[in-house]
């Protein structure tokens, strides 16, 4: 179906029922092709936010876990270490700090993990996953 629009173009009915110009189609789909690498930037950003914040549960979970092993009388055994708690954990830091007994602090980082493999992201100067849990430690 083809009208004539103002000074005598013809106009064709679109897809969705509108007049479009002629010389007009396509525009939408190289619009859309413009904006894709944009639209494809905000899911990875937000794909890495997400795996930012379970990297920080994670370490939160493991700086507990070695927390409440470090208070609990253990008859002489070690406190596991990271890497046995935590498999995936590597790369990762734990430090547990005794000195003002009774009370126990542990400290873990792990290092971030990107979305594209390869790419390093400590180095760009993104934060770590770090946790701190402070327990007292009771008499046994």
């Amino acid at each position: 179906m083809s009208r004539r629009g103002a000074g005598g173009r013809p106009r064709q009915q679109g897809v969705r029922g509108h007049l479009v110009r002629r010389d007009e189609r396509g525009a939408e789909t190289l619009e859309f092709v413009a904006l894709l690498p944009v639209l494809v930037m905000v899911l990875l950003i937000a794909w890495q936010g997400l795996i930012l914040l379970r990297e920080q549960s994670e370490a939160e979970d493991d700086a507990r876990l070695l927390a409440r092993q470090a208070v609990l009388c253990r008859g002489g055994q070690a406190v596991d270490t990271l890497a046995a708690i935590d498999t995936g954990a590597t790369g990762g830091t734990a430090s547990i700090d005794s000195s003002r007994a009774p009370i126990v602090a542990v400290k873990v980082t792990l290092p971030p993990q990107s979305v594209l493999g390869p790419v390093d992201l400590a180095s760009m100067g993104f934060p770590h996953p770090v946790a701190t849990v402070t327990m007292r430690r009771e008499p046994c």
